[in-house]
């Protein structure tokens, strides 16, 4: 008798986490289709962190482009910029220079690494 109840116990208990991670699948994969959950009118092209709990943001908001000051109390709007001061930073920082994200996987990592270590 104790054997069929723990045996039903545990069986129960495997279907409740089985249900639950599928349901945390569903839930997963539907929040990164859902289009209104990415904000279609607002972007943040960039965020430095001026100490470990302040931030400045630059952020597109309906096709303007504002420099923020964010901590954890709130957030300031400390300029607007022309799109000709973003374009000049974006190309200070050479931001056409960082790799795609199928150059950072793990293969291509070793390769430039021993190519690294065969030309030095």
């Amino acid at each position: 008798m104790f054997d069929s109840q723990l045996y039903s116990s545990f069986f129960t208990l495997m279907g409740i986490v089985a249900f639950l991670g599928v349901l945390y699948l569903i839930v997963k994969r539907y929040a990164k289709s859902n289009t209104a959950l990415k904000g279609m009118n607002i972007k943040i092209h960039e965020r430095v962190a001026i100490f470990p709990k302040g931030h400045l943001i630059i952020t597109e908001i309906g096709g303007k482009f504002y420099l923020l000051g964010a901590t954890e109390q709130n957030i300031n709007i400390l300029k607007e910029l022309e799109i000709g001061e973003v374009a000049d930073e974006t190309q200070k920082l050479n931001i056409s220079a960082i790799k795609e994200p199928e150059d950072l996987s793990f293969k291509s990592f070793i390769k430039s690494a021993i190519k690294t270590k065969h030309s030095n």
